[in-house]
C-alpha cells in the first residue's frame, strides 16, 4: 500500500485485482520516496504499467491479479508487444514501456511478490539509430544556466558551467575541452585550441554573436594536419 499522506500524481487506477492494484500502488510510493523520481517520470511510468494492466485484463480475460503476473509466459508477454506495434506505437515508447515493467516485475520479486522468470527471455525493440540533434540556442543557454544547480560545492558549479560554455560557444567535443590544461594559462586576447573541426569553425565564428567566453576561442587550428 502507498504511504498515508503521501502525494502522489493522480493517475487512474490500474484494471488489477486488489493484491496487483496494491502492488502498483505500494510501487509508485517507492518509486517517489525511494528512487526520487520527477513527478512526470513518475506519471510516465504509471500510465505504461496501467496500460500493460489494461492489455492483460484483455488477453487473460479478467483482471490479472498477482498470481497471473507470476504465471505469464514469454508469449503474453510478445503478444502485448505485438499489440503496441499493431498500435503504431512508437518502438522507443515501447522500448520505455517495456523497461517501466520489467522494473515493476524486479520490484515484485525483491519482496517476494510475484516471480517470474520469462520476463528476461523478450528482447528489447531494436531502436532506429540517429543522428545526435544540436541544442537550440534557447535550451543551450538554460542548460548552461542550470548545471550548477545539481553541484555538490560551488566550485564544482563554477567547472560544470565552464566547461558547457566552452562546448557551446566554441563548437569543441568533449574531449578537445578537457584536454585544455594550465598550460593554456593566463588567458590573453585569443586562446589556441586544437580541434578536428577546425576548418567548419572558423567559417561559423562570429565575434559580434559570441559572449565573452567564447570571444576568446577565435584561434583554431587543424589537428588533422
Amino acid at each position: 500500500m502507498a504511504r498515508p499522506g503521501l502525494n502522489l500524481p493522480p493517475v487512474p487506477p490500474p484494471l488489477a485485482e486488489p493484491d496487483a492494484s496494491d502492488a502498483f500502488a505500494a510501487w509508485r510510493a517507492w518509486l517517489a520516496v525511494e528512487r526520487r523520481v520527477s513527478p512526470h517520470t513518475l506519471a510516465a511510468y504509471a500510465r505504461d504499467l496501467a496500460a500493460f494492466f489494461a492489455f492483460l485484463a484483455g488477453h487473460l480475460g479478467k483482471p490479472a491479479g498477482l498470481g497471473d503476473l507470476a504465471a505469464l509466459r514469454t508469449a503474453d508477454f510478445r503478444a502485448w508487444l505485438a499489440i503496441r506495434h499493431r498500435q503504431k506505437l512508437s518502438v522507443v515508447s515501447s522500448a520505455r514501456a517495456l523497461s517501466v515493467v520489467r522494473g515493476f516485475f524486479r520490484w515484485l520479486d525483491r519482496r517476494r511478490l510475484a516471480h517470474n522468470p520469462n520476463l528476461a527471455a523478450l528482447r528489447t525493440p531494436k531502436q532506429p539509430k540517429s543522428v545526435p540533434k544540436p541544442l537550440a540556442v534557447a535550451d543551450a543557454e538554460a542548460t548552461v544556466e542550470g548545471i550548477g544547480d545539481f553541484a555538490a560545492a560551488p566550485w564544482l558549479a563554477a567547472r560544470d558551467v565552464a566547461v558547457l560554455t566552452l562546448l557551446y560557444g566554441a563548437g569543441l567535443r568533449i574531449d578537445e575541452a578537457l584536454s585544455l590544461d594550465r598550460r593554456v594559462l593566463p588567458l590573453g586576447e585569443t586562446l589556441e585550441v586544437l580541434s578536428a573541426n577546425a576548418p567548419f569553425l572558423l567559417d561559423l565564428i562570429d565575434l559580434n554573436g559570441m559572449n565573452e567566453v567564447a570571444a576568446r576561442l577565435i584561434v583554431l587550428h587543424d589537428s588533422r594536419r
